[in-house]
């Protein structure tokens, strides 16, 4: 038998089994089977046929609708989304990204495979928006950003700076094609000192060589990132490097026409 309590039906075990089992659960989660069964056994049971009284059953029963909906939602995003939309890293998308290292500003440049329209930002800048670290084009292929070493959530260790740049094609969601790359500028090799002719001695900017290195990053920010060692990377002992989709893991042979393009 069922029992009124407060103006509420209990509904019998055997019966809100049932209908957890006659309702769909994606996934099986038991999360949205308890939702389900909350709301089978949370009937209102109406002590008098009065408007009022049916208003507030009318409003509580919408509001375990709505409870159950968004239960089901936020699993089902969860479910569907979180494990099957596996961001990584991509391969894809653009042609080549370059990336110059200056005293004071490393400089990276993008050139995508079709217009693009989206958004090209530092880590951790998106929020803000603020120029030098975002780009926002209308369109284009061809795109540069000049990040000064000390802005754009630039991290410094001793003498070598990095940052990430994510290249994202929709204005408001990541989404699988985008792609992000870990930029490095390396100052901690000593130059070789030059005397000129008036026996002064020239140091160069910081008084260091400098080399670069680009590797493909995560896009997701929440993602774990890949160890050094397994990373795709191409690192040159210059200020300036290129990184190509033939440098993602596993190497692709790059045809002629490939490097005539760069």
């Amino acid at each position: 038998m069922a029992q009124a309590v407060e103006g509420y039906t209990e509904v019998p075990r055997a019966a809100a089994r049932s209908a957890s089992r006659a309702i769909p659960s994606p996934g099986e989660s038991p999360f949205i089977k308890y939702a389900f069964i909350l709301a089978a056994a949370s009937v209102r049971e109406e002590a008098s046929p009065s408007a009022e009284a049916m208003a507030l059953s009318s409003v509580g029963t919408l509001g375990v609708l709505l409870l159950v909906f968004e239960a089901i939602s936020a699993e089902l995003w969860q479910q569907e989304v979180g494990s099957q939309m596996d961001l990584g890293d991509s391969g894809s998308g653009y042609r080549h990204v370059n990336l110059r290292c200056g005293a004071d500003y490393m400089q990276v440049e993008v050139r995508t495979q079709e217009d693009f329209s989206g958004v090209i930002y530092t880590r951790g800048s998106y929020n803000k928006k603020d120029t030098p670290c975002f780009l926002d084009p209308r369109a284009g292929r061809d795109f540069s950003l000049r990040i000064p070493l000390g802005q754009c959530h630039t991290k410094q260790e001793d003498d070598v700076y990095s940052n990430v740049v994510v290249i994202q094609h929709d204005d408001e969601l990541i989404m699988p094609g985008d792609a992000a790359f870990t930029l490095e500028c390396d100052f901690s090799r000593p130059r070789d000192v030059t005397v000129n002719a008036d026996l002064s001695a020239d140091h160069g900017a910081r008084g260091r060589e400098v080399s670069s290195r680009i590797s493909l990053a995560n896009v997701d920010p929440a993602g774990k990132e890949l160890p050094r060692h397994t990373r795709s990377t191409v690192a040159n002992d210059s200020d300036f490097v290129v990184f190509t989709p033939e440098d993602v893991r596993p190497r692709r042979r790059r045809s002629p026409a490939s490097k005539d393009e760069l």
